[in-house]
């Protein structure tokens, strides 16, 4: 299908975030004289519902029953694992709060209580656990729907007030109609590994749940001093040839010329016509300007323009995407767009050239969208400033440090800081989590 024929669903997306709705009002004022199971926000958390094997890299860790309960007001959970630990939680809309809420309580006298919304396609919580102990830990958990037979549960805990966190648990449900053999749980596994494959300087294809982003990756010669694209290697990405065919999503965060070329851009949306490209409206004005049939290919293009602290949400061919002002220096014209986007049950921040603070960023409320993997420049590595912005803003589980050049480029100021393999060194060492490309096309997988 072409980017024609579906762009009253992307533009609605849109136009929705613009004027959002708050549907918890009305379920407040219907829910004391409308039965639970006739109300929409009863019916959110309906896809959990159901019969699982709880997997975590493909090895079962438990089994998991779901039920609706007390007329349709209330998700029931009944965990329980081989080595005889067990809880169970009730889940339900509360139409005072416009929330939901769970409380959740195991065998060994523990219990958790979370409070939440579902919002793009998933179950956000976030809470505390009360351990028998006397122990506090903040929690926060994310149950993703990955389609009829698959359910992502991902939590994070904190036991130092939030200032730092750890991952609880990451797990895949795996429905038991048909009873999955060890090999079927293998290919679970596998269909929800994110694979992250790297181009040059910022740019990288995205692959997982048999969907593609591009994400700065369509640019030609670029900028002296930083990585390129190679010639066979871009001729691939503009003809849309393999791997590099059937791409969704085509993300440029700004328009400078190691991140987006319009030519580029052109060639591949008329090699691929369900390619959707979104930039700033300083890239596409460039792209308009360049490309003398853009009538043809206007259809497959949106200029994102946020203001600071403002989202542009697009849900396009089942990607849920978010377009986020970050600048690109403060005093600079230049527009610079953050990505969120949404692909295999992951949640992925590139942040492009931002330069952005902490507290420009704390606009955002990052920490509670639990991103999976921060795309960062390197530059925030460099500073205590900019990596408080890392620690506290972004607390990504993964980190790829990017935009740097080859390690035989090297300028005054990194020469300063003893050279680029001293400088990647120190990033390791401060970031255990983050993850450096270092050639063409070098692919990884990420759980």
């Amino acid at each position: 299908m072409s980017c024609a024929l579906q762009r009253l669903s992307i533009s609605l997306a849109i136009l929705l975030t613009l004027s959002p709705v708050n549907p918890s009002q009305t379920a407040a004022q219907t829910a004391t004289r409308t039965q639970c199971e006739s109300i929409p926000q009863y019916k959110q958390f309906d896809f959990w519902v159901g019969e699982w094997e709880v997997t975590a890299e493909g090895r079962k860790v438990a089994d998991s029953s779901i039920q609706r309960i007390v007329n349709g007001c209330v998700i029931y959970e009944n965990y329980m694992q081989p080595d005889g630990y067990l809880g169970k939680s009730f889940n339900f809309f509360d139409s005072h709060l416009g929330k939901w809420r769970q409380t959740w309580v195991d065998a060994g006298g523990n219990s958790s209580e979370f409070t939440g919304e579902y919002k793009d396609g998933a179950m956000r919580y976030e809470g505390e656990t009360h351990r028998q102990s006397g122990a506090k830990v903040l929690r926060r958990m994310i149950v993703y729907d990955l389609g009829p037979d698959r359910v992502r549960q991902y939590s994070e805990r904190s036991t130092d007030g939030g200032k730092t966190w750890g991952v609880a648990y990451d797990f895949i449900y795996v429905s038991k109609n048909g009873r999955p053999t060890y090999a079927t749980l293998q290919s679970t596994a596998d269909a929800t590994h994110l694979e992250i494959t790297y181009l040059a300087n910022e740019g990288f294809l995205i692959s997982g749940a048999g969907k593609k982003i591009l994400l700065d990756a369509l640019f030609r010669e670029g900028v002296k001093g930083y990585a390129a694209p190679s010639a066979p290697v871009r001729e691939k990405l503009e003809k849309a040839a393999a791997p590099f065919d059937s791409v969704d999503l085509a993300l440029a965060t700004h328009y400078h010329a190691d991140h987006f070329d319009p030519m580029a851009v052109s060639r591949h949306l008329s090699s691929n016509r369900q390619t959707l490209f979104v930039s700033t409206p300083q890239a596409v004005e460039r792209l308009k300007a360049t490309e003398p049939q853009f009538a043809s290919l206007k259809s497959c293009v949106i200029s994102a323009a946020p203001k600071e602290g403002e989202r542009v949400r697009i849900e396009y061919r089942g990607i849920a995407a978010q377009a986020l002002n970050v600048h690109h220096g403060r005093n600079r014209p230049i527009e610079n767009l953050g990505f969120l986007v949404e692909i295999a049950g992951r949640k992925l921040l590139h942040i492009g050239d931002a330069e952005a603070t902490a507290a420009d960023l704390a606009t955002y409320e990052l920490p509670k969208e639990a991103i999976d993997i921060a795309f960062v420049p390197y530059w925030y590595f460099l500073s205590d400033g900019l990596k408080k912005a890392v620690n506290e803003q972004l607390r990504p589980r993964h980190i790829v440090v990017m935009h740097i050049p080859p390690l035989n480029e090297e300028d005054d100021w990194i020469k300063q800081r003893g050279g680029w393999t001293r400088v990647l060194n120190g990033i390791r060492a401060d970031f255990p989590n983050a993850v450096i490309f270092e050639r063409e096309m070098e692919s990884k997988k990420f759980n």
